[in-house]
């Protein structure tokens, strides 16, 4: 299986800490002290998915909490193959490699880091940079296709994005702003972004579709306020915005518009499209009063599951089994909460999940990252059995192929 990474021969345990992983020549040492290659077929014991982890492990006592971006702290950047760690990257300036949860992924059984220095924007696989290109940029996403590596970035001194294709310009904007993540359709990549236009009434905002490389402009009606997100998929752009006079956000797919609903007395402050299988859900976030609560939705307006306040959801995907999120909790002595398609469990006391994407379906098994409030070593939820990662630092993201 061409996504997997080699699970080298000399090997210790989890249990036995990052500490005694070894590697020279024979075990797939390269430069740069990065252990790791393609995995071998056949080792996978039937089962049709890897589960891929990775860890920010911090050098032992530092307290990672107070400081978890600090890029001159030692710290490596792990991952792990079904529980066995099989990578282990540098992180800090020097390295050009980040310990932010947003600035790494697996794709497709291999991973992808980016980083900026003060005039550019590097990209690396496996731990080795791969291209780079002028410019500071936040990755809104990264797709593989084939040989290409696709990079969505918006500029992180201001306006302006570049779609880039193995570094190469696709799309450049000197203006404008990215809505939502960056999407494989077919054989090609999407995206949305608005870009603010003066007029003689002031500033105005323009909505485009970006897809196969070409951008078009979308149609919104003239008493649409602002667009929360859009998203362009293989056969329309559905988007959710706000309309004069209409106190509820509205959906529209070509020519359907839903209202979709709000507990009474509430005002959406945030609202987001999440697509994943040929499916689409709404995540809004509203206050009422003093109180916030967040709220998911199906396209059709019915309220799929709605949190109490001070949860706020971290991860969300559309998975296997519907959808599955979690809610870290900002209430003491509240446990956070774990959501499957109808079902709920508490995370255990003083853990929480770090960044968007520590929720996956392994082989039909729902998968979280919990990371330690108070210093404990993260762990990993399968169903409600947990295994402990020895590392003093976070689960950054879990990811299945």
């Amino acid at each position: 299986m061409e996504s997997r990474l080699l699970i080298f021969t000399v090997f210790v345990c989890v249990s036995c800490g990052l500490t005694q992983i070894g590697g020279d020549a024979s075990s797939g040492t390269v430069s740069g002290n990065v252990w790791g290659g393609p995995l071998e077929e056949g080792t996978d014991g039937g089962l049709t998915q890897v589960c891929y982890v990775t860890a920010l492990d911090y050098q032992h006592g530092y307290d990672w909490k107070a400081d978890p971006a600090k890029e001159t702290v030692k710290c490596s950047l792990v991952v792990y193959a079904d529980g066995i760690p099989v990578m282990k990257v540098p992180v800090g300036n020097a390295y050009e490699t980040g310990s932010d949860p947003d600035m790494h992924r697996i794709v497709k059984g291999h991973l992808y880091t980016d980083y900026s220095t003060d005039s550019e924007t590097v990209i690396k696989k496996d731990g080795q940079s791969i291209f780079r290109y002028p410019g500071r940029e936040s990755l809104c996403g990264l797709s593989v296709i084939g040989d290409d590596v696709y990079t969505l970035g918006q500029n992180r001194d201001g306006e302006g994005f570049s779609l880039r294709r193995n570094g190469e310009e696709v799309i450049v904007r000197r203006t404008g702003t990215v809505l939502g993540p960056l999407r494989e359709v077919g054989d090609s990549v999407s995206f949305a972004f608005y870009d603010m236009i003066s007029s003689s009434s002031g500033s105005i905002a323009r909505y485009y579709a970006a897809k196969g490389g070409k951008v078009t402009q979308i149609a919104v009606r003239d008493d649409v306020v602002r667009v929360w997100d859009a998203i362009c998929t293989e056969d329309s752009v559905i988007y959710l915005a706000t309309l004069t006079g209409v106190g509820t956000p509205v959906l529209f797919e070509g020519d359907r518009m839903t209202a979709l609903p709000l507990l009474k007395g509430a005002v959406a402050i945030s609202a987001l499209l999440h697509h994943d299988n040929e499916e689409t859900c709404v995540e809004i976030i509203c206050r009422m009063g003093t109180l916030v609560f967040t709220s998911i939705l199906k396209m059709d307006g019915r309220i799929v599951k709605t949190f109490d306040n001070g949860l706020a959801i971290s991860s969300l995907k559309i998975l296997d089994d519907g959808i599955c999120c979690t809610a870290n909790s900002g209430r003491p002595g509240v446990p956070g909460v774990i959501y499957r398609d109808g079902e709920q469990y508490p995370m255990p006391e003083g853990y929480f999940c770090m960044g968007a994407e520590s929720v996956s379906m392994v082989n039909g098994i729902l998968h979280v990252g919990l990371s330690s409030s108070d210093g404990g070593k993260p762990l990993l939820w399968k169903d409600s059995r947990v295994d402990t990662l020895n590392v003093n630092g976070y689960i950054s993201s879990i990811s299945a192929y």
